[in-house]
């Protein structure tokens, strides 16, 4: 059974709430201290919620589109970046759309990027859909496009959610058949869990094709 997105923002979902993390993730910040070098260009942060990881990635040469299917999940993503970002130089650099990542129209109206940050997407949806994620990100990210992957919850594969229990092994199977490899996994400490300990434990690894 589909999940009722827009009935959860519609209904009142405040900072903190449910998925909401009420800051862009601890691991994707320090991925990015980590590798300060990302590739700049485009970047796409699909089921982007209240986007706080929208303006986390955005710099000066770095644009950010984050995806939500949910009308009232744009709003409340549009509210939060004019607060943080507007009448600053990023403001120019963020963008939020309604749109179905799955939409078979969707690269060609958006084009490709250069990187693209799953955070508590691939979680969130049915998992007979996972084939589908991995192709479509295949035709999203550019030939030398970086995928980050924030695997959460991590664990053995549950039947219920969502969030549906995904693992490290579970994304390199899906994307394997599409020529990505990863080149970095970690392990989240503790200290950098995004929901804390209460949401259970973080894996963030980058995914790359090699180049040919």
């Amino acid at each position: 059974m589909a999940t009722d997105w827009e009935g959860m923002w519609a209904r009142g979902l405040g900072r903190g709430q449910a998925f909401d993390a009420n800051r862009p993730e601890p691991a994707l910040v320090a991925l990015m201290e980590r590798h300060p070098f990302l590739p700049t260009g485009r970047a796409l942060v699909p089921g982007c919620g209240r986007g706080y990881s929208v303006v986390q990635l955005a710099s000066a040469e770095r644009t950010v589109l984050g995806l939500d299917i949910a009308p009232t999940g744009v709003a409340a993503a549009r509210d939060f970046i004019a607060e943080a970002v507007g009448g600053s130089q990023l403001e120019a650099q963020v963008d939020v759309q309604q749109a179905d990542f799955f939409s078979p129209d969707l690269v060609s109206t958006l084009g490709q990027f250069d990187v693209v940050y799953d955070c508590t997407f691939l979680c969130a949806i049915q998992p007979d859909l996972r084939k589908a994620w991995a192709e479509q990100m295949s035709k999203l990210l550019s030939s030398e496009g970086e995928l980050i992957t924030l695997i959460f919850p991590n664990g053995p594969l549950g039947s219920t959610g969502p969030p549906f229990t995904i693992n490290e092994e579970l994304v390199r199977s899906l994307l394997a058949p599409h020529g990505f490899e990863s080149i970095e996994v970690t392990e989240v400490p503790a200290d950098q869990l995004a929901r804390g300990q209460r949401g259970g434990s973080e894996v963030i690894a980058i995914w790359k094709r090699p180049s040919q």
